[in-house]
């Protein structure tokens, strides 16, 4: 499952109150819902593996994604981090290279 901006938080409610169990959970250029429920929510992420994408040059996204990095370790779940030059936009290239085919 992969959101963007917003629909980053969308997705991390989706993964952790929706019945689908993704194999990963990308946020790219966002954050986590700042409404989910802990239980559930470190239940679900832990099997989807988190990872927050975020561009240098996008302040708004980094900010929200090391709200987010930070709230998931301190509930037990080690997310992962991949930044890339660029702003706040999908990027094919780093998409492509990060999850090929």
């Amino acid at each position: 499952v992969l959101g963007f901006s917003q629909g980053a938080e969308t997705a991390s409610r989706w993964v952790t109150y929706g019945r689908v169990r993704p194999a990963e959970l990308v946020l790219w250029g966002g954050g986590l819902a700042e409404d989910l429920e802990r239980a559930q929510a470190v239940e679900a992420l832990r099997r989807a593996r988190p990872t927050f994408v975020v561009g240098d040059d996008d302040a708004w996204a980094r900010q929200r994604s090391e709200q987010s990095l930070a709230r998931l370790r301190e509930w037990g779940v080690e997310p992962e981090r991949v930044g890339y030059a660029g702003g706040h936009r999908v990027e094919a290239d780093v998409l492509a290279e990060r999850w090929p085919g």
